[in-house]
């Protein structure tokens, strides 16, 4: 649905492809831990595109957790050197341009962006 819709706002097909990859990372992240694979468990998703800036706000309203706390991973250790974990949301804040999170109330909310390729920018990382 997120490909259909930015393909018909002319989004570049490689921010696409860049939001896709975290979109599926940090959804993944939320079914397996947030919910620990319940089937009830729900996430809330909305997509924004301004002609430069293609943003997704997820919610979910699982345990308090966020991501941006977490430290980075050991990724000049070997394999077996270093801690499982970790190297998904890793690549969502090198992939994003702009990542914020907050807990409000019972939910997690987690807003990641990318700019167009047409837009030039600094990368934005906050958490409440």
């Amino acid at each position: 649905a997120l490909a259909d819709w930015a393909q018909q706002l002319g989004i570049a097909p490689r921010t696409v492809s860049y939001v896709s990859l975290m979109l599926d990372e940090l959804v993944s992240n939320i079914a397996r831990h947030a919910y620990a694979g319940r089937e009830d468990g729900v996430i809330e998703m909305v997509a924004r595109y301004d002609g430069k800036v293609l943003c997704v706000h997820l919610r979910d309203y699982g345990p308090p957790f966020d991501p941006l706390k977490r430290l980075p991973p050991e990724t000049g250790l070997g394999i077996d050197e270093r801690d499982f974990g970790g190297l998904g949301v890793h690549f969502v804040t090198e992939m994003a341009d702009c990542l914020f999170y907050r807990r409000d109330g019972d939910a997690n909310e987690i807003i990641f962006c990318r700019f167009d390729e047409h837009s030039g920018a600094s990368a934005v990382r906050e958490s409440e």
